[in-house]
């Protein structure tokens, strides 16, 4: 079977359309191997909040001391990561797909709030509030499939170093957390 799946030729994703474009079977498996492995990957994920919810965290606490990560936020962020590669695979990247990047980028932008919540610094925790907030609302309100995406895009990139490099500088001072260590390494 040919992506993709629903027909939406508005706001179609350049990498698909060029293995659609090869008409070769090899690169049509190649696709549908990353949208069935995005799929278990949400399988597995609500497997695991299911029975582990009373053991997930959202918050932080002992930052400058022993860092735990929050991992209740890591869990959706990964959920709806999963479910933005599963969609746009067999929507072309349509509404729903777009609609799930955009609560992707909004659960990465509050590692940013926690951490900062955390350490206290309540000024740049409401910045990241409002930029994400901004961010969504302008993605939503540009009628302009291709130039919402090119904008989360771009402020995606910016948030994905900012949370990078804020989480580093508090791992450099517990290089004995291990998971700090492992949750720099996934971001």
């Amino acid at each position: 079977m040919r992506f993709p799946i629903v027909n939406v030729s508005k706001c179609p994703d350049r990498g698909l359309q060029a293995l659609y474009d090869l008409n070769d079977k090899k690169f049509d498996i190649y696709a549908w191997l990353n949208v069935l492995v995005s799929l278990e990957q949400i399988l597995m994920l609500s497997l695991i909040a299911s029975r582990s919810y009373k053991q997930l965290t959202f918050f932080l606490k002992d930052t400058l001391t022993y860092c735990k990560v929050p991992t209740g936020l890591i869990l959706l962020w990964s959920i709806f990561t999963s479910a933005s590669v599963a969609l746009v695979g067999l929507t072309m990247r349509g509404n729903i797909s777009v609609f799930a990047k955009t609560i992707h980028v909004i659960i990465e932008s509050l590692f940013l709030v926690v951490l900062f919540s955390s350490l206290n610094l309540r000024f740049f925790s409401n910045f990241v509030i409002i930029l994400a907030s901004f961010m969504s609302l302008w993605v939503i309100s540009i009628p302009q499939c291709l130039e919402s995406v090119t904008v989360a895009v771009s402020l995606g990139v910016i948030l994905d170093f900012i949370n990078f490099f804020s989480y580093l500088i508090i791992g450099l001072g517990q290089h004995y957390n291990k998971e700090l260590w492992m949750f720099v390494h996934g971001l």
